[in-house]
This record gives structure tokens, C-alpha cells and sequence, in this order.
């Protein structure tokens, strides 16, 4: 039997939700680590980060200077200060300076490539977001969603994620994990989906997307085995314990393929989670 475990999806994006919902992912996040949601509260852990906004600042214009060792201090500095400041080099407008923007988006997949800091990462912005106007978009915008309320059948959604797939299934979560029983005869899509028109109820989305999440399977193979992201009609996904991970692009529903099978260099083993 083919299931697979969702356990995140982090989205960061410059939209915002209108009026907060409810239940609203950035109480849960907070209240699931201990954080009441009073403005003292609030205001203590958006300071956690740490960073002085002038210094990061300097720091950043230092990434394009003329002395090698200043622009060696400055890219330590900023990796020092962690996933908190992925905020601040998101909001950045590209750089004239080609050094900078180099270095910056170094800096940043640097940090982006710890996905065990994202939950501290998402209860800074949660945090941040709530002391903030939902018009305000100095905190990037992020959504984030964890598993953990445990749900026997999510197939009636899941707080703002709504389940498409074989009526006969029931997803459910269980040890913080979105498990989705994957036991179908034939190429048949399941997934839980954040609609763009419920979340971040705009019109349009910007151009730049960031989404990751962990996933992984109980089963390996081709076919019916495999597992990916999907952003609007375009499917990313690979294949546990398939030699390569048989990564590709595909469209849903017509399953017509964008790229044949890539390499990926190492073969994705089942029962694992792995970060697409």
C-alpha cells in the first residue's frame, strides 16, 4: 500500500489574507509552542530574532565591497543571524550592484536549506503578522501549515487546505504528519490543495513563489508511486526507491509530461522524509 506523509508547506509569498480567520494558523502555531497572543507576547517573540535592522543593512551593502575581508565578515554576519532574517533579504529589491545580489542569493539558499529551522522561522513571522495591519506586507507574507491537530478524515479539508481525491479515502494525521492512504489502481491524484481565491484572496498572485514541504512514501516505485508539489496545473514530483528518483514536471489531470524522468543524483528511499 502506497501512502504518503505530508508534513509542511511553507509558502512564502507578498500577499496577505483579508480579516483573520478563524482558526487562523499563526494562533495554532503559537499556542501549539506555549506563546499566548498578547501584545507583550507577541512583541517578545518578533524581537527573538535578534537582528538590528540598521545593522543588517550595513551588512548587506558590505556584501558588495572592495575589501575581500569585509565582504567575508558581512556574509558571516548575516548567516549568523539564521532563517530569522530570510524575511529581510526577501523583502530586498534586486541589487544594481551584481556582487550583492550574488552573495545575497547565496546567503539565502544557504539558509533556506535548513528546513528543521523553518517552524522557528514561521512563529517570528506568525508573530510579526498578528502586531501588524493584514494590509502590511513587511513580513513577506508567509503562510505556513503544520499538522498538529490530530484527524481521523480530512477529507473535508484541513483548517484552510482542502482535500481532492478518490472519495473512498479518507486522509487523515496522525504524529504530526498528513498521511494520504494511496492504495489506487492507476494513475489517481490525491492531494490537499490551498486555493489562491481563499487564501490569500487576491486577484493575482506575484511572480515569485516560494513553496517547500517535506514528503515522503511508504511504497516505491513508478506509476501510482510518486509524490511531489503541485502549483497551479503544474506537478513536481519524484519517485521513492526509484534508481534516480525519476524527478519530472507534468500537468494534472492529462498527466502530460513537461520533461521525461531526470536524474537526480541519489535515489530518494521510502519511508523518509524528503524536502521538495
Amino acid at each position: 500500500m502506497f501512502r504518503s506523509a505530508l508534513n509542511f508547506v511553507l509558502i512564502g509569498i507578498t500577499l496577505w489574507p483579508l480579516a483573520h480567520c478563524a482558526p487562523d494558523w499563526r494562533v495554532d502555531l503559537l499556542h501549539s509552542q506555549g506563546i499566548p497572543t498578547t501584545r507583550a507576547s507577541l512583541e517578545k517573540t518578533a524581537s527573538e530574532a535578534g537582528t538590528d535592522e540598521t545593522k543588517l543593512n550595513e551588512a548587506y551593502q558590505q556584501l558588495g565591497s572592495a575589501s575581500y575581508q569585509e565582504r567575508g565578515h558581512a556574509c558571516e554576519y548575516l548567516k549568523s543571524k539564521g532563517n530569522s532574517i530570510l524575511g529581510f533579504l526577501k523583502s530586498k529589491e534586486p541589487a544594481e550592484d551584481p556582487e550583492i545580489r550574488m552573495r545575497a542569493s547565496e546567503i539565502q539558499k544557504h539558509l533556506e536549506s535548513n528546513v528543521a529551522n523553518q517552524q522557528d522561522l514561521m512563529v517570528i513571522n506568525a508573530a510579526k503578522s498578528l502586531l501588524k495591519s493584514p494590509k502590511d506586507k513587511s513580513t513577506g507574507g508567509q503562510f505556513y501549515e503544520w499538522f498538529g491537530t490530530k484527524s481521523a478524515d480530512c477529507t473535508k479539508g484541513y483548517r484552510q487546505l482542502v482535500y481532492e481525491g478518490a472519495k473512498d479515502v479518507k486522509p487523515f494525521i496522525e504524529n504530526g504528519q498528513l498521511v494520504i492512504p494511496g492504495n489506487r489502481q492507476g494513475d489517481a491524484d490525491q492531494r490537499m490543495i490551498l486555493h489562491a481565491n481563499t487564501w490569500p484572496a487576491a486577484k493575482e498572485l506575484p511572480k515569485h513563489i516560494s513553496v517547500s514541504c517535506l514528503v515522503g512514501s511508504t511504497g516505491e516505485g513508478v506509476g501510482t508511486y510518486h509524490l511531489g508539489i503541485t502549483i497551479g496545473k503544474i506537478k513536481t514530483l519524484i519517485h521513492p526507491g526509484y534508481r534516480g528518483g525519476g524527478f519530472r514536471f507534468e500537468q494534472i489531470g492529462t498527466h502530460m509530461k513537461f520533461t521525461e524522468n531526470i536524474n537526480m543524483g541519489y535515489t530518494p528511499v521510502p519511508n523518509k522524509l524528503h524536502c521538495i
